[in-house]
């Protein structure tokens, strides 16, 4: 029994630190291209503004983004699903007159949430708060407020 306990331990301690080793999300070269690409056709798969509800829209988005890890060949890393699907929840997407809300706190550290009112999203002491223009908390704040919609311009 005595030997028996320092190998348990030591392939415990094997398994513990293969699972810190393990490659995150955006770790690895084509993962934010895979994840944007996953994202864009959740934009055209699930209908934002028309979805019966916030949970119908995270439901449509998980199923895309398992669908194109899944793919042969995959289209997106497993380990990069959980990106895709936190971003379509963290969306005032089946949420009808939801905002999403960029606080920025007196250390300057900006943090998303999603508010029922625009009039909801208020500065924290100190800080500085505004509605963001895009659906997703993913896409919503930068690092010291609101994320600007690219602009779009028409040539005569």
């Amino acid at each position: 029994m005595r030997l028996l306990l320092p190998t348990l331990l030591a392939i415990a301690a094997l398994f513990a630190s293969a699972g810190t080793a393990a490659a995150g999300c955006g770790d690895n070269p084509g993962d934010a291209e895979a994840v944007a690409a996953a994202r864009a056709q959740v934009e055209a798969d699930c209908d934002c503004a028309g979805v019966a509800s916030h949970g119908a829209y995270v439901s449509c988005a998980a199923s895309v983004a398992n669908a194109r890890a899944n793919a042969e060949p995959s289209l997106l890393p497993r380990y990069c699903k959980g990106a895709v699907k936190r971003c379509a929840a963290r969306s005032t997407c089946g949420k009808p007159g939801f905002v999403t809300c960029c606080r920025t706190g007196a250390s300057g550290k900006t943090r998303c949430s999603t508010k029922r009112d625009a009039a909801l999203c208020v500065a924290p002491s100190g800080g500085s708060a505004c509605t963001g223009a895009f659906s997703s908390c993913c896409d919503a704040c930068t690092d010291g407020g609101c994320a600007t919609p690219p602009t779009t311009s028409t040539l005569p």
